[in-house]
């Protein structure tokens, strides 16, 4: 093995010496294979490869450590060190550096080569490159150790936030040769910035900037040689420029490349990118080779037309994006990443802001060949730090985030601020600290963007506010090009047109700034679906509500230069509970990416020259109800299809139920349903092409009349408006009702509404996964009452303390509880008989724990069965009810 080793070297000097192989600038490997990882301290960063196997596990990159205990229930997720160690030969030849980069550690890293240290780097979130060069032994294999870190740092953003940080090297490392002469990294970029000072329709001139740095021995004279190829890869016109680059120097140059006419320009309907090479050669050799996709396109924005690109306006239409999927957590192959991007084309989408970070560079490439315009951010989320540390790392991840990716023509914003006072107050509890905190925040947004303008001219500035005065009280919408704003109204709080109210006064106020929503959403768990949803109740069919209407608002107001929805897909966020503990489920998608029926509204509300038809029933395909008095065998839905047809014809089970005039991208029919498997039709026109859609839906027809039904079996979600589908009993428990005689359904009582305007609260559950089943309850019932046929029956009741409800956590937006937990003793009373006296849930169980009691009992003499609620103190509660004919 070392006779190869040597052997290869030797040849390739000899082959570089006699100048029979011209090796090319450089070489960039991937090294993302056979790394071996320790989770805990470590105290040796040079151990035998024969240490390590005994101690650590063979992983590949990226990885991250958090990918299962970021989403448990019980168990903390670990914050803390990781250690990562690869073996590695590393030849080096003369006149050669060699260089690490790593594309994104959480959130420091420290790097050794052979036990000594070679760098750090604080930000988890944006690329850094270290020179080994002296670091690396030639003679035998070499030791890499990386001591990540993602334990909550004072000094480092991000602070806080409605989202996991999870922790090791989730994205790639690269190994990279390069010759003594080549272009510099700084701020873990290749330092070639590419603008276009003159662009229009009819010319554009481009302009390359770079630095080049000599770490040979002696001063060289250098070629620079630039040149530019077409979207179809034809040769436009080349550059060439002459340097003296002194030994331990950098030199930098500029060059205009001759006029382009009638340039093809980047646009999201036709994202033409032009490809910029620029060499460094020397005596007749490369030496360094770098290439850059650039886009030709020029934009503003104004405060009463919104956002203009290439001249022409253009409303910003899309979502935000978070970077993890289920199973794999954050450390994604570079494909997924383009996946989620091709989800957002494929939804008509043209806009993405990428929260609350700067994302992997795959990212970027996808959004620069599929046409997205690109809003990016530094992690400065909730709060800041006052510390001058705090200040420099800031202003230090900013420039790393602009400098990485300054040649991608899909960015148009840099971002540094989300949501900035929303933890303030909270983590700085007296008048002092927080007169301080707010001082800083001032200056900090000030120093960030001016930073960003010195750095990137060009481009716009922004910051994204939560919907609240405290901003324009303390002057931060004045300091960036557009002003966002994250608006939750009909979910967190008040009513639907509370966001009309306050975008429009916003407008009004200020007539000089540019606005743009970057955050809109509503919760939706693929468990729940009602027939009447409401506010925060976290049915699919809510979350649609919520998106169908605050699309046609935003779309009609021509100043709002657009919005992002909150957001593409659902992602991991540690401190959320709510119905999915550890999941923020607003996403259009599920965390796995399946589609979510409000994926096709938005398809049909943006896509205009490809059809769109979508029943949207594949949420909601297995239905349990009961019949209506007097039909046993149809149960009335109403079906609801997204379509950018102007007309749609509905058919179910073979026949037409009806034809409507499609209004805001939907239609809705009223149609029968049978028992059994119901098949759905929806047909359209879209510029002369017919269009079919199918969809199923199975319904379960219970008889209104209980004692007509010989198999009687029920689930009765008490005190909720929906349909819950328990995941581990495979069945369905339905919405609470009133008792109607000859039926089901409690007598007395009130839902459990802790905060104004919601159903239920949103704290975990322990002892189960169904969580939603029980954060609603009823209170105060007498009776619930079942008109079944004699017979034995199973009955299961089950019960949840709610506890004391909580203030508004970071991430809601919404009011403060308004009720509290009390003391509840009551006993259950089965057709009479006493099954469980004295039932204490808070003193015997706890709170927010499960308590499920099973009874058999005998019906007779058509008494149906009654189960009643005696308060000895406090008011009885009930969360569910399960009810099986044996």
């Amino acid at each position: 093995m070392r006779f190869n080793y040597y052997f290869k070297l030797l040849l390739c000097t000899l082959l570089v010496c006699i100048g029979q192989v011209k090796l090319h600038a450089q070489v960039i490997e991937k090294i993302n294979s056979n790394w071996f990882f320790y989770k805990g301290v470590f105290t040796n960063p040079n151990p035998a490869i024969g240490e390590i196997k005994a101690v650590a596990n063979p992983v590949n990159l990226p990885h991250t450590w958090n990918r299962e205990d970021a989403f448990g229930k019980y168990t903390a997720m670990y914050k803390g060190a990781g250690w990562y160690f690869k073996f590695l030969n590393i030849a080096v030849l003369p006149q050669e550096r060699i260089y690490l980069k790593f594309d994104g550690v959480l959130l420091t890293a420290e790097v050794y080569v052979n036990g000594k240290l070679v760098g750090k780097h604080a930000g988890g979130y944006t690329a850094f490159v270290l020179d080994i060069t002296d670091y690396v032994n030639h003679q035998q294999e070499n030791v890499i150790a990386v001591k990540a870190d993602n334990s909550p740092n004072p000094q480092v953003a991000p602070l806080s936030g409605d989202f996991t940080r999870y922790g090791g090297i989730y994205r790639n490392v690269w190994l990279i040769k390069k010759k003594a002469l080549h272009i510099a990294y700084t701020y873990g970029a290749e330092n070639v910035q590419i603008t276009t000072p003159i662009v229009s329709a009819e010319t554009a001139q481009v302009t390359i900037k770079a630095h080049i740095v000599n770490e040979g021995k002696a001063t060289a004279s250098v070629s620079v040689r630039n040149s530019l190829y077409s979207p179809d890869g034809e040769l436009l016109s080349t550059r060439t420029s002459k340097l003296n680059v002194k030994s331990g120097k950098e030199t930098g140059f500029s060059t205009n490349m001759p006029n382009i006419g009638k340039p093809k320009l980047w646009h999201p309907d036709h994202p033409w990118l032009y490809q910029v090479k620029t060499e460094i050669v020397q005596n007749g050799e490369v030496r360094d080779v770098v290439s850059n996709a650039i886009g030709i396109r020029w934009f503003k924005i104004t405060p009463d037309k919104g956002f203009f690109l290439n001249g022409e306006p253009l409303k910003l239409n899309g979502a935000c994006r978070h970077q993890d999927v289920e199973g794999l957590a954050s450390a994604l192959p570079d494909e997924r990443h383009e996946q989620d991007m091709k989800l957002l084309k494929q939804m008509g989408a043209n806009f993405t802001r990428l929260a609350h970070y700067p994302q992997d560079k795959a990212v970027l490439d996808a959004c620069d060949r599929l046409g997205l315009l690109v809003w990016m951010e530094t992690p400065n989320v909730d709060f800041i730090d006052t510390s001058a540390a705090y200040a420099a790392n800031s202003k230090n991840q900013q420039l790393e985030m602009i400098r990485q990716n300054f040649n991608h023509p899909s960015v148009i914003f840099w971002g540094f601020m989300n949501e900035i006072l929303i933890g303030l107050f909270r983590h700085y509890t007296d008048s002092v600290s927080q007169h301080k905190a707010i001082r800083q925040t001032q200056i900090l947004a000030k120093e960030l963007n001016q930073l960003s303008k010195t750095e990137d001219p060009a481009r716009l500035t922004a910051i994204a506010f939560h919907g609240d005065e405290v901003y324009n009280k303390y002057n931060l919408g004045n300091i960036t090009d557009v002003v966002g704003w994250n608006l939750y109204s009909g979910w967190y709080g008040n009513d639907f047109a509370a966001f009309d109210r306050f975008i429009d006064e916003q407008h009004q106020r200020y007539p000089k700034r540019s606005h743009i929503i970057s955050e809109y959403g509503a919760g939706s768990d693929g468990r729940i679906n009602t027939l009447a949803p409401e506010q925060f109740d976290f049915s699919m069919q809510w979350q649609q509500q919520f998106v169908e209407y605050y699309l046609n608002a935003m779309q009609k107001r021509d100043w709002l230069a657009g919005s992002a929805a909150w957001l593409l897909a659902d992602f991991g966020s540690e401190v959320r509970e709510e119905t999915m503990p550890r999941i923020n489920n607003k996403g259009i998608v599920f965390f796995d990416r399946r589609k979510k029926d409000v994926f096709y509204y938005y398809q049909a509300f943006f896509q205009k020259k490809r059809p769109v038809l979508h029943i949207a029933t594949r949420d909601w395909p297995d239905r349990k109800m009961q019949a209506q008095e007097g039909n046993n065998n149809i149960i009335n839905n109403e079906i609801k299809v997204y379509t950018n047809a102007l007309n749609v014809q509905l058919y179910c089970n073979g026949r037409l139920i009806g034809e409507q005039q499609v209004k805001n991208c939907s239609a809705v029919f009223k149609v029968p349903l049978n028992s059994g498997q119901n098949q759905l039709m929806a047909q359209a026109v879209f510029n002369n092409e017919k269009v079919v859609d199918y969809a199923g839906v199975d319904m379960q027809i219970r008889p209104f009349q209980l004692k007509q039904d010989t198999a009687f079996s029920i689930g009765i979600n008490c005190g909720s408006n929906v349909w819950y589908y328990d995941t581990d009993r495979n069945y369905i428990f339905e919405p609470d009702k009133p008792y109607q005689k000859g039926n089901w359904g409690y007598i007395n009582g009130d839902v459990y509404r802790p905060v104004a305007n919601r159903i239920g609260h949103q704290l975990q559950i322990a002892q189960t996964r169904q969580d939603p089943l029980y954060q609603t309850l009823r209170v105060d019932a007498q009776a619930y009452q079942f008109d079944v046929a004699d017979g034995e029956y199973e009955v299961t009741l089950e019960f949840v303390d709610p506890g004391v409800a909580r203030n508004t956590l970071i991430n809601d937006i919404g009011t403060q509880a308004q009720q509290q937990s009390q003391k509840r003793i009551f006993s259950v009373v089965l057709n009479g008989k006493v099954v469980i006296n004295n039932l204490n849930l808070l003193y015997d169980f706890g709170t927010r724990v499960l308590v499920q009691r099973s009874f058999l009992l005998q019906v007779s003499e058509k008494k149906g069965i009654n189960i009643a609620f005696q308060a000895l103190q406090g008011k009885p509660i009930i969360n569910a009810i399960r009810i099986q004919r044996r």
